[in-house]
């Protein structure tokens, strides 16, 4: 396995001479033995006997593709990064839907499968549908089952990523909390299992291949049945002291708001996500209306139009506040909510700009991977995880 470089008697130039060697030709695909002696300034002999290792572990291939540029001068035989030498299964477990995907070692998509969220009213029997599940899409997958390198699970609340722990979890999966979700998948699979909170996943999945590329200080509001928020900082994901960093949810915003218990639901996240908008229509109306009827009411409702106001309001304030303490480059918006952008995002903008500085100023964008952000961030995460010399993310520190 490439996470175990090391061959016998390998010294530790050696292995450092091996990862580079393996990420110029990721990076530089059909790149020649003499290319990459050039770019990488080791000896062309010390090139040649580590492209033979990488060839023989299967991480690296010979092209036979004989194009234009080979046939005017190029010498030697162009190298590639063998896109198919591992896979990860990346899971996104939310409260109405699973979406599990294979992707390879080169971040492409094979197969993808989403299904409904199991109805279960204990965790044991919803693990025992989801390990099931897991297991049944690896059987039907046309890949060699040894291959898959790690298995990458997204899922909502507070987790520790070390441990595999869910510390706080969603009210929409069954006593989602206090257990290692990592050891019950492993156990059922046998396949290494990385997890981690989802907004943090599909921030990971905008840096590479999103809204955030090249980006090393950006910050993901998921706006949906409830809110929160992830940040990279200088090019390092912030998790925090007990891995809650990101729960906006919880900001309060005035005075008032001090007297009252925002244990179950946040103050922000009240005011401020698909959930919180239905129970306060609800409350005032007795009718009971899903998010998407009430912002469909916008013309003609004066509630509707009231609370999508106040949304907006409570959102600029939440942006505003953690511009002052991260001053992030990008802010990006995801989630179900803001499917109804239209409705609020102007006014939103409008106030941050009011607020905010030359050197603090930021335009709010909505995520350009929606709801495939997660499970791509996970098949980074899984496989830096389980090959970590491989660079997935350039000068992005997951841990």
């Amino acid at each position: 396995m490439l996470n175990n470089l090391a061959g016998k008697g390998s010294t530790a130039l050696r292995v450092q001479n091996k990862v580079t060697v393996l990420n110029v030709i990721k990076e530089h695909n059909l790149s020649t033995r003499a290319e990459i002696a050039a770019i990488t300034h080791i000896t062309k002999a010390t090139i040649s006997e580590i492209v033979a290792e990488l060839i023989q572990e299967g991480f690296v291939v010979e092209s036979s593709l004989i194009n234009e540029e080979t046939r005017m001068g190029r010498k030697g035989t162009p190298l590639k990064f063998n896109h198919d030498c591992a896979y990860t299964l990346s899971i996104d477990l939310g409260g109405t839907k699973i979406k599990l995907a294979l992707f390879n070692a080169g971040l492409e998509l094979i197969d993808e499968k989403v299904i409904s969220t199991f109805k279960t009213k204990t965790r044991h029997d919803f693990m025992a549908h989801f390990n099931q599940t897991i297991l049944s899409f690896i059987a039907d997958l046309k890949v060699d089952r040894t291959k898959i390198a790690a298995i990458g699970i997204a899922t909502a609340g507070i987790v520790n990523h070390e441990t595999g722990f869910i510390l706080e979890g969603s009210p929409n999966l069954p006593e989602w909390e206090g257990f290692n979700l990592v050891d019950e998948v492993h156990t059922a699979t046998g396949i290494p299992v990385v997890i981690e909170n989802d907004v943090r996943a599909a921030l990971i999945g905008e840096i590479c291949a999103g809204s955030c590329k090249n980006v090393s200080s950006a910050m993901l509001i998921g706006i949906g049945t409830g809110l929160g928020s992830a940040l990279v900082i200088d090019g390092k994901l912030m998790r925090g002291n007990r891995n809650a960093a990101g729960e906006i949810g919880y900001m309060i915003l005035s005075r008032e708001q001090l007297n009252n218990n925002w244990h179950n639901k946040g103050a922000l996240e009240t005011y401020c996500s698909g959930s919180g908008i239905e129970q306060r229509y609800a409350s005032i109306t007795g009718n009971a209306l899903s998010c998407s009827e009430i912002f469909a009411r916008i013309e003609s409702d004066h509630l509707a139009q009231a609370l999508i106001e106040e949304l907006s309001d409570s959102l600029a304030i939440g942006v505003i506040n953690s511009i002052t303490i991260a001053n992030p480059e990008k802010i990006i918006l995801y989630g179900g909510v803001c499917t109804n952008s239209q409705h609020f995002l102007e006014r939103t903008q409008a106030i941050i700009n009011r607020h905010t500085l030359t050197n603090t100023s930021v335009q709010l964008e909505l995520s350009e991977m929606g709801s495939n952000a997660p499970i791509f961030g996970m098949a980074v995460m899984a496989m830096s995880c389980a090959h970590p010399t491989i660079n997935f993310l350039k000068n992005i520190q997951l841990k």
